[in-house]
């Protein structure tokens, strides 16, 4: 009997600490125990299903207060649905609805298609779904509670409009602290979230841009929302940004962690995320929906619950420069994402895969990244740890010959031309290859060159070039084997445009005597690292070449020639 006593004390105290500190300074206690409440029209507001008081007017709403209500395992505390009278909730704790096989799957307060309801003062925590469900559902207010520790959202608005959620204290919640979804004319306002934040989900972008959201926090910091704005430079101190139905945003310095999603952005265009960090965020880094012409550069993305970066239904996308690392799932995520690139990252040890593109997501390009460590990867090639997945087949992941590094795939290397001899082989569709893997990392210098492929006998060979660094470059050069040479020559580079970490440069390699292959490649160099491209091979003149049926061919051919001088000789 004492362990079950002190097991009862032990439980207590465990709700007590998950409490947010100014839980007893906000609510009373409730008074009476309950069994969970079920109403599904306007006659059932009774005694029974805990009503205290009211006749259901604007004037004398219905009353269920002061009730403590412990779900034990069903699928909801408090269930209303199909009323149109009015009523209150107030100072009632439910906790533990968890069963999530029937309707509303788990949640501590469940509204549907309920019209005049207010939820106050109430404090709602430890269920499966939801903590406050409001959902094909108007003129509802929910207001001033304490939502914290339910296993995915806090306070969900779906498919409603008219609804105010305000002055609500929400913490800890998986997944969101108050979702808007596929919901119109909701104000969210004075809100404090603690790890947690506010999502708007929908597939048009009236969801995003006719609710308002004001005067929120997350973590102690203000959460901005930028609505249908344009020409914009926002840096400072975010606990969250949500951008909606915006162009020409650029977002500059920010550092978001410990929210749900760092940056929500939907619906927008010819945004900018730059030198920003977005990290242990409970779901991504960042999230893009619907939008065109974003670039998100020289950012940290890293330990994020889920993806570090997740892009949805969007075109010409530009992921660039970029640390993502360590996230719990995938590094990068494209689905139904089209036109756009991730070049030029260091992708390095995230729990699934480095990046994952699905689902109608093609004409994209993967190129000049360092994929490390991810997906479990080791030192070699294992189809158990590959470290991307394309599922369409319809992307680019090695354009001029030039690939990705690859931890797990260096060498063999032949022929020494920096270019691993065998491609890396993605997940996905079948097919999908990383054809000119990289042997060694691209140490912040990324190398841009449409390869020189044939060049007329006695012409000169144009060289053009364009250079992305990290710090400044000190030099870049052409090395060439001349056709009749054994000595690798070189030349410098000159800068046509551009500057010190961003140029193009040209260069002019001599013209050949005679016909044959002209090997080239180019190196850049910093002052802290240098790095070559491949090997690129430049067909000098009309080479006559055969391939090996030709060749049986033409001895076929010979034969009886050499049998005719053979009997003249005789």
């Amino acid at each position: 009997m004492r362990y079950v006593h002190l097991l009862a004390i032990v439980s207590c105290i465990l709700v007590l600490a998950a409490l947010p500190s100014n839980a007893e300074a906000q609510h009373e206690r409730p008074a009476d125990i309950h069994a969970p409440i079920h109403i599904t029209n306007d006659t059932e507001f009774n005694a029974t299903n805990g009503v205290s008081g009211g006749s259901g007017t604007p004037d004398d709403p219905y009353i269920i207060q002061n009730l403590e209500i412990d779900a034990a395992g069903e699928s909801f505390g408090i269930y209303i649905e199909f009323t149109s009278v009015h009523f209150k909730i107030v100072n009632c704790t439910v906790h533990n609805a968890t069963r999530c096989v029937v309707a509303p799957f788990g949640c501590g307060i469940a509204l549907n298609a309920v019209s005049n309801a207010t939820i106050t003062n109430c404090t709602v925590y430890f269920n499966k779904y939801n903590g406050i469900w409001v959902r094909n559902s108007m003129n509802v207010h929910v207001t001033g509670n304490l939502v914290f520790n339910n296993t995915q959202n806090g306070i969900m608005v779906a498919n409603s409009n008219l609804t105010v959620v305000s002055e609500n204290h929400v913490s800890e919640n998986r997944e969101c602290g108050i979702l808007l979804h596929y919901s119109t004319d909701v104000i969210v306002e004075n809100n404090t979230l603690e790890s947690s934040d506010i999502q708007i989900a929908g597939d048009n972008v009236t969801y995003w841009v006719s609710n308002a959201i004001v005067n929120n926090s997350v973590n102690g910091k203000p959460v901005l929302f930028l609505n249908t704005v344009t020409d914009m430079n926002i840096t400072g101190d975010y606990g969250q940004v949500i951008v909606a139905n915006c162009t020409n945003i650029a977002l500059t310095a920010l550092s978001i962690t410990n929210s749900s999603i760092g940056i929500q952005l939907g619906f927008s265009g010819n945004v900018v995320v730059s030198d920003t960090t977005l990290s242990e965020n409970r779901l991504y880094g960042a999230y893009i929906y619907r939008c065109g012409a974003l670039v998100v550069s020289r950012c940290t993305i890293y330990m994020n619950g889920k993806h570090g970066l997740f892009v949805e239904g969007s075109d010409n996308i530009i992921i660039k420069q970029s640390n993502i690392e360590q996230n719990t799932e995938d590094g990068v995520r494209f689905v139904e994402t089209t036109n756009s690139a991730i070049v030029e990252n260091w992708i390095v040890a995230n729990g699934m895969y480095g990046v994952y593109i699905t689902y109608n997501s093609i004409s994209n390009e993967i190129h000049h990244n360092d994929f490390i460590d991810n997906n479990g990867a080791g030192s070699s090639y294992n189809t158990t740890h590959v470290q991307a997945y394309d599922s369409t087949g319809a992307n680019t992941w090695s354009p001029d010959h030039y690939g990705n590094f690859w931890s797990d795939l260096t060498q063999p290397d032949a022929d020494g031309d920096f270019v691993v001899d065998t491609p890396y082989v993605l997940d996905g569709a079948s097919g999908v290859n990383d054809e000119y893997p990289r042997t060694t990392s691209n140490y912040g210098i990324w190398i841009y060159h449409t390869p020189q492929k044939y060049v007329d006998e006695n012409m000169q060979i144009e060289i053009f070039v364009e250079v992305h660094t990290i710090s400044p470059l000190s030099w870049i050069k052409v090395r060439y084997l001349p056709l009749s040479g054994v000595t690798w020559q070189e030349i410098t580079m000159t800068q046509e445009s551009g500057n010190s970490t961003d140029g193009k440069y040209t260069c002019t390699i001599p013209a050949q005597n005679g016909t044959g292959y002209l090997k080239y490649y180019i190196v850049g160099n910093t002052s802290t690292t240098s790095i070559n491209t491949p090997v690129y091979t430049c067909t000098v003149g009309n080479v006559v070449e055969l391939d090996a049926p030709q060749y049986i061919f033409l001895l076929l051919a010979l034969i009886p020639l050499l049998a005719r001088f053979s009997k003249r000789d005789n």
